[in-house]
């Protein structure tokens, strides 16, 4: 799956050969596996995903689904989200902002 075009996923989940939750389990687990020696992720929410990935899967299941609903993916560190760290902002960023509020 890893290796699967947006496209492959997205008619595999259409064609119901794989579900959001099988999938996302699937990236859920390389993260398990990988990120250790990697350190590519500083947050990781499993229930929150798998979660997602069940709403997903009933908006496949109902037809309402776009285009890439059901594909799971990973939000760089320097976006919000309403759960996990808050965004990381590189130090030129800070300064940045130090001197405009000076203004």
């Amino acid at each position: 799956m890893i290796n699967k075009s947006l496209k492959q996923l997205a008619s595999m989940l259409a064609g119901k050969e794989i579900s959001s939750v099988e999938l996302t389990q699937e990236y859920l687990n390389r993260i398990d596996r990988l990120n250790p020696e990697i350190n590519a992720y500083i947050t990781v929410n499993p229930d929150l995903s798998l979660a997602q990935a069940k709403a997903a899967d009933q908006l496949l299941a109902s037809g309402k689904a776009t285009a890439l609903t059901g594909i799971p993916i990973a939000q760089k560190d320097i976006f919000c989200a309403k759960a996990g760290r808050p965004p990381v902002v590189p130090r030129c960023w800070k300064a940045l902002l130090r001197l405009m509020m000076r203004q």
